[in-house]
């Protein structure tokens, strides 16, 4: 895999955390209404968000994490970086040299 598969690759692993981990937040919650209620939101916000951008707005990810315990980094981690508790969610040593040479 090149640099650049790699780096698609991991585009869209990381795309696929968000969507999961805010579905996960859903289930969690209790369904679309109950998320919304906890976090303050209207029903619609969570639909939109599951079917449209595929990720939490990032200025709901703290209430959504302290309401369902589904982690900031888990749900976006473009903004809050990995999981320093997740080995497997930790940035490739290698990629970054190959990133850095190139």
């Amino acid at each position: 895999m090149t640099g650049k598969q790699e780096c698609l690759y991991n585009i869209g692993m990381e795309k696929a955390l968000k969507l999961e981990s805010l579905q996960r937040a859903v289930a969690i919650a209790g369904g679309q209404v109950a998320l919304a209620k906890a976090i303050g939101l209207k029903q619609g916000h969570i639909w939109w968000w599951l079917n449209k951008t595929k990720q939490a707005s990032p200025g709901y990810v703290l209430a959504i994490e302290e309401a369902t315990g589904v982690s900031k980094h888990d749900l976006r981690p473009d903004i809050f970086g990995p999981d320093p508790n997740r080995a497997d969610l930790q940035p490739n040593p290698i990629l970054e040299r190959r990133e850095v040479a190139a």
